[in-house]
């Protein structure tokens, strides 16, 4: 497979989402590093899971990025696609539960007391229970 293709299967999937030779530093808090050869920016999992699965078809190396905290970016750039989890929706389903995209921020779900926020973190979900004193972190179902 070549990167032609891979790019025009993503550019079928993603349309005009799909940047390249996209920047990274301006998604980063220290504003530093080159671009990415493909930056898409999604939210709802079943995109992240089509655009992982073209990847995979295609050979091409994915590297997930987040908030941009944390994350010193080469100024070569990264080789292959840049997924980036940003916003997204939210959903209670119980009384300190909910359920969230993977962009959605602790801080844009507004907790003012315990609540369970499931995260994905390197492909599987993960609960981060928020309390009071405490922040715990285990594996869901699902």
């Amino acid at each position: 497979m070549t990167h032609e293709a891979f790019d025009r299967a993503l550019a079928t999937r993603f349309g005009e989402r799909l940047r390249r030779a996209a920047p990274l530093a301006p998604l980063t808090t220290f504003r530093v590093g080159g671009p990415a050869d493909w930056l898409l920016e999604l939210q709802q999992v079943e995109d992240v899971r089509a655009a992982l699965m073209i990847a995979r078809e295609h050979g091409v190396p994915v590297v997930p990025l987040g908030g941009g905290s944390n994350v010193l970016v080469p100024d070569a750039g990264i080789r292959g696609l840049v997924i980036r989890l940003h916003g997204g929706s939210m959903v209670r389903v119980a009384e300190h539960r909910i359920r969230a995209d993977g962009g959605v921020t602790i801080n844009g779900a507004r907790i003012t007391d315990a609540a369970t926020i499931p995260e994905p973190i390197a492909g599987e979900w993960l609960d981060v229970r928020i309390g009071k004193r405490r922040r715990e972190i285990g594996r869901t179902q699902g």
